[in-house]
């Protein structure tokens, strides 16, 4: 590997490690800033020996500015909130300006890849009752939890307690890293250099490390990953129709589980007990309701403020109101900031997808599924997806095509 690409995958890894990684993402964040604001831009003076991209600088100015808006009418957050918002957007700008959006995306994809594999594998090892990456050092976060830091995933203590192992690789919870997976198979379907064979067996890893997250959204991500391909190659092999009647087979199955099993209440217990929060006004299930108060009183207050949004101060007092996570990213990216900063970035997304360069059953199937995967964990304005978001937009511009061939997601 070139030493370009190897620091431009670092980048990426610490990226992803730094601001959704276990412990990482909340413990040391002022040094681990100041570190990955220094290696990247030591990346793009002196290893790609480029200036900043002017299309993400306007990306992050305005996105500032609509922020400060915000904070304006509604109440300034803590300085450390503050600063962070900086700091992120500044991030944001040195990555767009210093990595091409499709050496972005394949590095994107070939590190979750790698991420699969490695906690796959401590899988494995746990399930045989050889829980070899227990000798790696170990992190505790904020609330008590531990971790084993084994590079590439980061098994939990309180995961090996339970009768059911949880995979989430190196992110702060399973729900996380569901996102990361499914958003690395969607640009693997798409990505023209790879076989049919390399391409339908990284998309099995991808889809047993989603089911083995038991998380609802990553289980039923993970099967509209399997019929979006399905949908691709149908006219091209055989290997479709043996992966449709391998799903109706596992489906079959997965039917005749106890429900008392950990399986079978990770996709229809949960969505049980959201009906019965509904139905009733409470459920038996915390993960549940939170997700149930995480939209109901953002969209309560959202539409008090739609225009500036409701701000950090709108997101604290949720708290006290007995909303402990708001984790309805699709309704936070509007809700937080208003519909002008919202539309901002979900354009860019949207522009960065190139729906418009699929066939519409094609481009809906996608976009819910990128948009089911982003439901259950807090991820709005995470420096992470806006980059996907100002890439939307660089990749449209003259100057920045020049530099690149961008190719469709």
């Amino acid at each position: 590997m070139k030493s370009s690409k190897f620091y431009s995958y670092l980048i990426i890894y610490l990226l992803l490690l730094f601001k959704a990684g276990f412990f990482f993402v909340e413990s040391f964040a002022r040094y681990t800033n100041i570190f990955l604001m220094v290696l990247v831009f030591w990346y793009l003076t002196v290893i790609k020996r480029r200036g900043l991209n002017k299309v993400a600088v306007i990306f992050a100015a305005l996105t500032m500015f609509l922020e400060l808006l915000t904070f304006v009418l509604k109440g300034f957050p803590e300085v450390e909130f503050f600063i962070s918002c900086i700091v992120n957007l500044v991030l944001v700008v040195l990555v767009v300006s210093s990595i091409d959006l499709n050496h972005f995306k394949c590095a994107f994809s070939d590190i979750n890849y790698v991420i699969c594999i490695a906690s796959l594998i401590c899988f494995l090892l746990h399930f045989i009752g050889l829980p070899l990456y227990q000798i790696c050092p170990l992190l505790i976060n904020s609330h008590g939890e531990g971790g084993y830091f084994a590079l590439f995933s980061i098994p939990r203590v309180e995961f090996s307690e339970w009768a059911t192992y949880r995979i989430q690789g190196i992110y702060w919870e399973p729900g996380a890293f569901q996102f990361f997976i499914i958003v690395s198979a969607i640009i693997d379907l798409y990505r023209d250099s790879y076989s049919g064979q390399k391409r339908f067996f990284r998309i099995i890893i991808y889809v047993l490390t989603a089911i083995l997250t038991f998380s609802t959204t990553g289980i039923i991500g993970s099967i509209l990953v399997l019929f979006l391909y399905v949908y691709k190659v149908r006219k091209d092999t055989v290997v479709p129709l043996v992966t449709f009647a391998s799903f109706i087979f596992l489906v079959i199955i997965y039917g005749l589980i106890d429900e008392d099993s950990y399986f079978y209440y990770s996709l229809f217990g949960k969505l049980n007990s959201i009906n019965e929060s509904y139905a009733y006004g409470s459920s038996s299930n915390e993960s549940a309701e939170v997700r149930m108060n995480a939209f109901v009183y953002v969209l309560d207050e959202f539409r008090n403020s739609p225009i500036v949004g409701i701000g950090q101060s709108g997101n604290v007092e949720l708290t006290r109101k007995g909303v402990a996570m708001t984790t309805f990213t699709p309704l936070n990216i509007f809700a937080f900031y208003g519909i002008l900063l919202g539309l901002l970035h979900v354009i860019g997304i949207t522009l960065v997808m190139r729906f418009k360069n699929k066939p519409f059953l094609e481009a809906l199937l996608v976009f819910c599924i990128l948009t089911l995967s982003t439901v259950s964990e807090q991820l709005a304005f995470n420096p992470i997806l806006m980059c996907f978001s100002a890439y939307g937009y660089a990749a449209y511009m003259p100057l920045y095509k020049r530099r690149i061939n961008p190719q469709v997601i």
